[in-house]
């Protein structure tokens, strides 16, 4: 069953000057970010014993990193700590030094695990700009999977962690044709 983005929400952390100003030092506005989003089409059908979620994130990680390289970001290691084996989705840059955009999908239940991670990225010096994308219902993606976060819960969450450094959470609705 192919997938299709149909709608994409976005929330900026801490405020939104920043993270549009921090956007805009690596090329890139906002609404370009929520277009990479809105233009994902999975071809690939669901499996039996694999969560159509797995495959969409698979997809989405690939997707993603294509549209910043197509407006000249490079691939960079995605790497937030060599200490911890801790990696992210996808990451770009202007070029191989920090800072870098670094993102994370999660159709997973762990999402504050992610803020953690770009946390220390934060504190590395390697995160310029942070970009967490969420389903913003979980039935659209996969019904049967009741422990997929929801963009609501994710951006009352990320409000209470109050990050420092630049984050856009980007919920998206899909279907299943």
């Amino acid at each position: 069953m192919p997938f299709r983005v149909t709608d994409v929400e976005y929330a900026l952390f801490p405020h939104e000057s920043v993270v549009v100003e921090t956007a805009v030092g690596f090329g890139v506005k906002i609404d370009q970010l929520c277009e990479f989003v809105r233009s994902f089409v999975s071809q690939t059908a669901a499996r039996p014993n694999i969560g159509h979620q797995q495959v969409l994130a698979t997809e989405l990680e690939q997707h993603f990193a294509q549209s910043l390289a197509s407006i000249g970001l490079r691939a960079v290691s995605k790497s937030v700590s060599p200490i911890l084996g801790e990696r992210v989705d996808f990451a770009a840059g202007r070029g191989q030094a920090p800072p870098y955009i670094l993102g994370e999908i999660e159709f997973r239940p762990n999402f504050e695990k992610d803020l953690v991670k770009l946390s220390i990225a934060a504190r590395r010096g390697i995160l310029g700009l942070g970009i967490l994308l969420v389903a913003k219902a979980r039935r659209e993606i996969n019904p049967g999977y009741t422990s997929m976060p929801q963009y609501d819960k994710v951006i009352r969450t990320v409000a209470e962690f109050a990050p420092t450094f630049p984050l856009i959470v980007i919920g998206l609705s899909g279907e299943l044709q």
